[in-house]
């Protein structure tokens, strides 16, 4: 009898399907250490919302613009949109720039603009009803959402006049009137966010110097907050062998060398959906985007304990090539090298971290080598 009425209501508008995997498509990167700190199956499901945040320059929009690269290619027919409050649209989305991004100039709609209308009533009007005539629009970005101006200050007649809590509201609101187009269409929103000094000196006692700013509305909203900061130690200007990312043959008129390339930590500051703390790391190049996605592999296989180390030089990695057998590495440039020059080897290694994570997330935790805290800081190598 109870399953006439369950039929009945399923077909209310927003019923809410608990035998589908919602975690099954989604947004991801090219980086699989940047896709590992989202937990349950790496990536951003259809309709979610993230906030990556961090210092100015840190590599904030260049993960925003990795993502709608990565959704282009795993979904021939999604559209992106994105809206550039800073308005800088036509100076960072070059041609080049697409192309290193991995973004389809036919499937990528940018706007510059800053007003909230243009921005939210655009999203939930003209987005939605686009979305109900059948347009696969499947990301939606906003660099950034601290640079919506405020209603109050669109309209006033001068910056004189002092709107306390005009950008809060206004990001409050707008969020709140999207919200229902996103999660109905199944569109997931990218937000960027700049961080601001702590003023609570008590807080700042702690070690808490700086915080996320906006709206305290966006602590509610989003299921994932990324903190985003370029890498300034000595690893962040190396790579794991210890190579420069200076190119000693340009210099500038003072003798110092070009950097060509450097590290971006990301580290999931929290999460209502997934593992909080997880870090990561991605190596950026100026000219040709993501670099050294095998010692991401590297690191997130061996503190994954998906590659074992039976001394402090060795690596192997059971079942590989075939099932049965045990690859072994005599040393972390021989292992990495091999990595480098096998994408198979790189493919298997990150999808088993993966699959850990997923027999995690579905079944709960069997395996007594899966640790859900660790990261994948190196581990110490006796040379």
């Amino acid at each position: 009898m109870a399953s006439k009425w369950m039929k009945k209501l399923s077909e209310v508008d927003g019923y809410v399907d608990h035998d589908k995997n919602h975690y099954l498509d989604g947004v991801s990167s090219p980086s699989p250490s940047i896709n590992f700190i989202f937990g349950n199956t790496h990536l951003i499901p259809w309709g979610a919302s993230a906030i990556f945040w961090g210092p100015p320059k840190g590599g904030k929009s260049l993960l925003c613009n990795f993502m709608a690269g990565e959704v282009h290619k795993k979904y021939p027919d999604a559209i992106v949109l994105k809206f550039n409050t800073e308005l800088r649209e036509h100076f960072q989305m070059t041609p080049r720039s697409m192309r290193m991004f991995g973004i389809d100039p036919a499937r990528y709609w940018a706007r510059n603009t800053n007003k909230a209308a243009e921005i939210f009533d655009f999203i939930e009007k003209d987005v939605a009803a686009m979305c109900e005539e059948g347009a696969p629009i499947k990301l939606v970005i906003i660099d950034s959402i601290t640079d919506i101006m405020g209603v109050k200050l669109a309209n006033a007649e001068s910056v004189n006049q002092h709107l306390m809590g005009d950008d809060a509201a206004t990001q409050k609101g707008g969020l709140r009137r999207i919200r229902n187009t996103l999660r109905k269409y199944g569109i997931t929103l990218l937000m960027i966010s700049q961080e601001r000094a702590v003023l609570d000196p008590v807080e700042v006692m702690r070690g808490k110097k700086t915080q996320m700013a906006g709206a305290f509305y966006l602590k509610h909203f989003a299921e994932y907050f990324v903190y985003v900061a370029p890498n300034e130690s000595k690893e962040g200007r190396r790579d794991l062998l210890e190579n420069s990312f200076e190119n000693d043959d340009l210099k500038d008129v003072m003798g110092n060398s070009e950097r060509e390339a450097h590290k971006i930590k990301v580290v999931m500051n929290d999460s209502t959906v997934g593992i909080a703390k997880r870090a990561g790391e991605f190596t950026f190049h100026k000219f040709h985007g993501m670099i050294n996605l095998h010692e991401e592999a590297f690191r997130l296989g061996v503190a994954r304990h998906v590659v074992q180390k039976p001394n402090n030089r060795s690596y192997t990695l059971e079942n590989w090539p075939t099932k049965g057998e045990m690859a072994k590495w005599s040393s972390k440039e021989d292992f990495l090298l091999n990595i480098s020059n096998d994408s198979s080897l790189q493919k298997e290694i990150t999808d088993r971290v993966r699959a850990k994570d997923i027999d995690a997330f579905t079944h709960g935790i069997k395996d007594k080598d899966f640790d859900a805290s660790a990261t994948i800081e190196d581990e110490p190598e006796t040379k």
